[in-house]
């Protein structure tokens, strides 16, 4: 989501547009096509103000925009110095394993020739030396010949000699070899094996140079969200205060019409739990970045029709957060808008609930976690956090933090993406330091990054445990079948996830990159903070030859390396 600073939002014609006085300081080009930092500094008076600009005050070249008729806007980089132009990269040519030794030995056969060329030449001067061998009678020189210099005769012989003796470069090999890779090319259109019937489309060949490249591969490192995963996410439960509440099935502990079948949890909130139940719904239809789309059609794709009438829908950079957003909406509590700065939700008693938004702390690889600080009509003052369960529950304080954990890590074992949410009160005193701490680091342009992270850190602190959600990403179709496949061939496959270790486990079992009988060999920061690096290899690379000692190596029954930390985990 990208927006304007909030002191220009007012200007909307372009008589007010002439009207400002500003003036922008930013960094200098960088490539980086997420990343930058800049001032506005805007005379309204005697004192100018001075706002931070950051990657979401920035429209990039070729962007789309959405939700909005027209923008005014002043450009920071022009020709060579966007980022578009800094990402460029020549085409870089590709040439498999084949050619690259075909040049080598293409190499080898030239200096050959051109030794025998040069070997060539200096024995014919050596046995013209003798002057009765120098003209024969059958081949007398001319007086042109006689006269010129012995260099220029000399070279002219070597090069005689090269054509004399060219035979040695293979030219035909190179022939041989691009017709078979062209044809081969058609013979994988062909294959009916590589027919994608959903789509009545056959394996398209776009360059023939890497075809025998394909009986090559060794390694396969792929992704999980996207890849193994159809990335299509599906809220399946939440859990607050160790209540469950699936939609549809049970919410507020009353069993939900049409659940018949299904196997339920007891799990009706006590008296009190009313509160933090609502607490936590709001929670999560306020903590994202989610935008609503009313609009009957989207790049000529037809969404949100109802009964023949357009309705809104949900649209994000994150499928995980549209989840979300949905899944409360199915409980009861739907998300409407966000419109000059107030964010509206619809409660269960369809009362329009109104929030204004003060901050977002956007999400980061390193925190693995956003929150967001907002005003009720009230005046009350929230700061609302969700994120990973290892950068939420260290710096909760209080809340049902054991049910909480138990039911995630319940729902990790079963291949469900989780997140914890919480929450705390600011006072006015509180927010106006929250405030001063963000604009002092945001404004800075040396170790701006370190700065906000610091602030950040300050911030999420001395949270309340609200609850947990659940959220499920299918496995593509066929997925078992493909890696079962690529292990059959004698491929390593290497999965790499930011997941829960259990949720990846769980993922890799579904998916046959693990099997039942496979013994996992586990690398982790914890078990590397009980023990040495050192110590921790050299008992893995132990059980690594007690398991393969004396018998040759079954790819179906190997050994798993999974290394993992605060930020990725790997499976192999």
């Amino acid at each position: 989501t990208y927006h304007a600073v909030q002191d220009t939002k007012a200007y909307k014609t372009e008589e007010e547009i002439n009207c400002i006085h500003a003036t922008i300081d930013c960094e200098q080009p960088q490539p980086d096509l997420y990343k930058f930092r800049g001032n506005i500094n805007i005379y309204m008076g005697n004192e100018p103000v001075s706002r931070s600009l950051a990657s979401q005050n920035l429209l990039l070249r070729g962007a789309t925009l959405k939700n909005t008729e027209y923008i005014y806007g002043v450009a920071i980089y022009t020709g060579m110095e966007t980022k578009m132009a800094l990402n460029y990269q020549s085409k870089s040519q590709k040439r498999s394993a084949v050619e690259k030794s075909m040049n080598a030995y293409l190499v080898v056969y030239l200096c050959i020739l051109i030794s025998k060329a040069v070997i060539n030449t200096a024995l014919k001067y050596v046995w013209q030396a003798d002057p009765n061998k120098d003209e024969p009678w059958y081949n007398e020189k001319t007086e042109t010949e006689r006269q010129r210099h012995i260099l220029i005769r000399a070279f002219t012989d070597f090069l005689a000699f090269m054509v004399l003796f060219n035979y040695i470069i293979p030219v035909s090999m190179y022939v041989t070899v691009e017709m078979q890779k062209f044809l081969g090319s058609y013979f994988m259109m062909w294959d009916d094996e590589m027919f994608d019937e959903e789509l009545g489309e056959r394996a398209v060949v776009n360059t023939s140079d890497l075809n025998e490249e394909l009986g090559q591969v060794e390694y396969v490192f792929t992704d999980k969200t996207g890849t193994l995963t159809e990335n299509n996410m599906e809220f399946i439960e939440c859990c607050v205060d160790g209540n469950v509440y699936v939609p549809h099935v049970i919410c507020n502990g009353q069993v939900m019409p049409g659940a018949e079948g299904i196997d339920m949890i007891d799990t009706s909130p006590g008296p009190g739990a009313r509160e933090h139940e609502e607490l936590f719904f709001r929670a999560l239809c306020l903590c994202h970045t989610v935008q609503v789309k009313e609009e009957e059609t989207v790049d000529g794709i037809k969404h949100g029709i109802h009964q023949g009438k357009s309705s809104s829908f949900y649209i994000s950079s994150s499928p995980d957060e549209v989840a979300l957003v949905e899944g409360m909406k199915r409980l009861g509590f739907t998300y409407l808008r966000l419109k000059d700065g107030q964010m509206e939700i619809l409660n269960r008693e369809d009362e329009i609930e109104r929030f204004e938004l003060l901050e977002v702390l956007t999400f980061d690889s390193v925190r693995r976690r956003m929150s967001v600080i907002v005003r009720s009509s009230t005046g009350e003052l929230y700061l609302f956090c969700k994120g990973a369960d290892s950068a939420i529950f260290p710096r909760v304080i209080s809340g049902k933090v054991e049910q909480v954990k138990a039911r995630v890590e319940h729902n990790a074992v079963e291949g469900l993406r989780t997140l914890c949410v919480a929450y705390r009160p600011l006072s006015a005193e509180q927010y106006e330091q929250v405030c001063h701490l963000l604009t002092r680091a945001k404004l800075e342009f040396q170790d701006q990054d370190k700065l906000v992270a610091e602030a950040y850190d300050l911030i999420e602190r001395d949270l309340i445990l609200l609850g947990a959600t659940a959220v499920e990403d299918r496995l593509q179709d066929k997925a078992a079948d493909t890696i079962e496949s690529l292990h059959k061939a004698g491929m390593k496959v290497w999965v790499l996830t930011g997941d829960k270790m259990e949720t990846a486990a769980a993922t890799c079992y579904a998916s046959k990159l693990f099997r039942r009988s496979t013994q996992i060999l586990e690398l982790t920061t914890k078990r590397t903070e009980e023990q040495s690096l050192h110590d921790v290899l050299f008992e893995l690379s132990r059980t690594v030859l007690r398991h393969y000692g004396g018998m040759p190596r079954d790819t179906s029954s190997g050994c798993v390396f999974v290394t993992t930390n605060d930020l990725v985990k790997m499976y192999f």
